[in-house]
């Protein structure tokens, strides 16, 4: 299985990659595609005490998707999306995302690969310089099912489910990890 992850602190998108029952054993498709929401309080506490709640609700609810989507023992590549430093006032918050992230494939004891967004442009469109919504449209093409996970969501959250499915894709075709996973289960 291979989670992708488009790390964002208010918005993380994340898109789960799992193997079809029935099919060849290589195939895999979209089961769970959303985007995880966290909020600022509206009561008056520190700022850290806030961020830290945030955090603590990003990593729980990228944790029930892993629990409800998988058994357990599944082995899960962690395909996230890398950081283009700005040295914005946010970038802390998205340390933050990531540190949950992390966390949470250290837990599962899963791997973690990251793919820069021009990279992933460049693999589906051919161009690093693709809009997001060349990249959308190519993947649902190379996967139909993910059309109607992104129809769900509000219009200004789709990029962000969208990117962690390209990441998603592309570690399926080229990360050493899934190679590794597909030989497995061919074995089985």
């Amino acid at each position: 299985m291979i989670l992708g992850i488009d790390p964002g602190f208010a918005s993380c998108g994340y898109a789960l990659l799992s193997p079809v029952k029935g099919e060849r054993e290589s195939d895999l498709c979209f089961t769970s595609v959303g985007v995880v929401r966290t909020q600022k309080t509206q009561k008056k506490i520190p700022l850290w005490e806030d961020n830290a709640r945030r955090t603590g609700d990003l990593y729980g609810s990228l944790k029930t998707v892993l629990v409800s989507e998988t058994d357990s023992i599944a082995p899960v590549l962690f395909a996230i999306e890398a950081e283009s430093w700005t040295r914005m006032p946010s970038d802390k918050l998205l340390g933050m995302a990531r540190g949950a992230i992390y966390s949470l494939a250290f837990e599962r004891g899963g791997a973690v690969e990251q793919y820069g967004p021009k990279e992933l442009k460049k693999e589906f469109c051919g161009t690093g310089s693709a809009s997001k919504t060349q990249l959308e449209e190519k993947l649902i093409v190379l996967h139909p099912e993910l059309e109607e996970f992104l129809n769900r969501l509000p219009k200004t959250q789709r990029s962000h489910a969208a990117d962690a499915a390209a990441c998603a894709v592309y570690a399926q075709r080229n990360s050493n990890y899934a190679r590794i996973l597909r030989a497995a289960r061919c074995s089985l």
